[in-house]
Formats: C-alpha cells, sequence, structure tokens
C-alpha cells in the first residue's frame, strides 16, 4: 500500500505551488506531508502518458512513476467521478432520494473540507510544539491561526447548511 518510495521522488513547481496553496505546506515540511499522505494512499487508476492516479482519504496526487516525479494533489472537491455525471436513470429518483443524497454528498464534502485543514494544525501544532523550526516560529504560528480560521468557517458553513436542509424535511 502507498508509493514506493515516496519520499525519493521529484516535486514539479506546480505540485509545490499546489501543496501550498490547498494545504498550507512549507518547503520544508513537504516530505512530512508526503509520508502522512502515503500512510493511506492507494492507487486509484492509471492514466495516459504513464502517469498514476492515487488517493489517501479525500486527497488526491498525479504521479509518473517512471520519472519519479508528483505532478499535481488536490481535493476530492476538485476531482469528477464518471458516477457523478447524471443519467437518465438517475434523473427517474423521487425527490426524497434526492434529497437524502444531498445531504451525504454535503456531509462527505464537509469531511473533505474539515480533513485537510485538521491535518494541517496537527501538524503545524506539532511543529511548534517541537520547536525544530525556531526561526520559523512566527510563521507557523500565523499559519496555525489561518488553519483555525478556516476550521471555523467550515463549521460555519455546515450549520447554515443543517439549517437548509431541516427547513427542507420539515
Amino acid at each position: 500500500m502507498g508509493i514506493k518510495q515516496i519520499e525519493t521522488y521529484q516535486i514539479t513547481e506546480h505540485a509545490k505551488r499546489r501543496l501550498h496553496e490547498r494545504f498550507m505546506t512549507t518547503s520544508s515540511h513537504i516530505t512530512a506531508w508526503l509520508l502522512a499522505f502515503n500512510k493511506h494512499a492507494e492507487k486509484i487508476q492509471d492514466q495516459s502518458e504513464g502517469k498514476q492516479l492515487w488517493r489517501s482519504n479525500d486527497v488526491f496526487m498525479a504521479i509518473k512513476p517512471s520519472s519519479k516525479t508528483i505532478l499535481t494533489v488536490y481535493l476530492k472537491s476538485e476531482h469528477v467521478d464518471i458516477e457523478d455525471v447524471v443519467t437518465d436513470k438517475q434523473a427517474q429518483v423521487d425527490l426524497e432520494q434526492m434529497a437524502l443524497g444531498k445531504i451525504k454528498h454535503k456531509q462527505i464534502q464537509f469531511g473533505s473540507d474539515m480533513y485537510v485543514p485538521l491535518m494541517n494544525l496537527d501538524l503545524l501544532a506539532h511543529q511548534l510544539r517541537s520547536g525544530d523550526d525556531v526561526n520559523n516560529v512566527s510563521e507557523l504560528y500565523e499559519k496555525l491561526v489561518s488553519g483555525i480560521d478556516r476550521v471555523v468557517e467550515q463549521r460555519d458553513k455546515a450549520n447554515a447548511y443543517l439549517i437548509d436542509m431541516q427547513k427542507l424535511i420539515k
């Protein structure tokens, strides 16, 4: 299970930017993030030109094993599966099933939206406690506060969604 020798893979500039933008990962902590991703990683599919798509929880990673290169990383919410496309058969599902499916989808999305910030908060908190990177303590602290803000924002969105669903069900 997992990508063999992931710590030896080269990371494209694009993937580094995505790690920073989407997961608040600094250059000095990319290896730790990759190892955490790899603990639960499983190959989803082989793609053209020898590329592979891997998934760990709700995070996806595109790699090219032949050159040991990480191409990009993204969240499930940015990934479209064929099952997500509405078909005629799905269009015949009654309103109750659609409402229940919408609730389930939002629960999964909420889990995805919370998983990454919480994983990063845990890593940042560990880095602050360990004091390994004393020169960047203020930067780590700012990222920790920013991550907490993201978690609170996601919680507020979930509460608003629950209120909307309660109105729909009543």
